[in-house]
């Protein structure tokens, strides 16, 4: 089973793909709406980036992070957030997988890790860099894509 963990965070979405229990290379490790477009083809066009992905990785599964509990943002960041997470979501769906977002009690339960502090640093000490922006960013959606089972 190959699942894309996505971690979300502005307006990036950082990307990992765990191959059962080992995490594994992919490009890009970033994605973003295309500058430049009008909003409809700026959806569209994320919406077909995410499918390649997808299918050039043979991902069989998406697990979206969901937000700290703590986590405050403005209503435009809070949207482009959202709206990114749903893209991912509809290209899973349209692609014939299953999606869920894990949520980060969860990740912490199904891979051991503390309960208590930050959950960025712990995902950065449980796995190995694989690729660029990995600290705190694709870290964060290597362990959503770790984490088998049901929610």
């Amino acid at each position: 089973m190959r699942t894309l963990g996505v971690n979300v965070a502005n307006d990036l979405a950082y990307l990992a793909v765990a191959d059962a229990q080992e995490v594994v290379d992919i490009t890009p490790g970033v994605v973003k709406f295309a500058e430049g477009l009008p909003q409809d083809e700026r959806l569209t066009a994320l919406r077909d980036e995410v499918r390649k992905i997808i299918a050039v990785n043979k991902v069989t599964r998406v697990n979206i992070l969901s937000a700290e509990s703590t986590y405050k943002a403005t209503y435009p960041q809070m949207t482009t957030r959202i709206t990114i997470e749903t893209i991912f979501a509809l290209a899973a769906a349209e692609s014939g997988l299953s999606c869920r977002r894990v949520s980060r009690p969860f990740v912490r339960s199904t891979l051991d890790l503390p309960k208590s502090g930050k959950l960025a640093p712990l995902a950065d000490s449980y796995t190995s860099p694989v690729g660029s922006n990995w600290n705190g960013k694709r870290s964060l959606a290597a362990v959503a894509a770790l984490c088998h089972g049901g929610e």
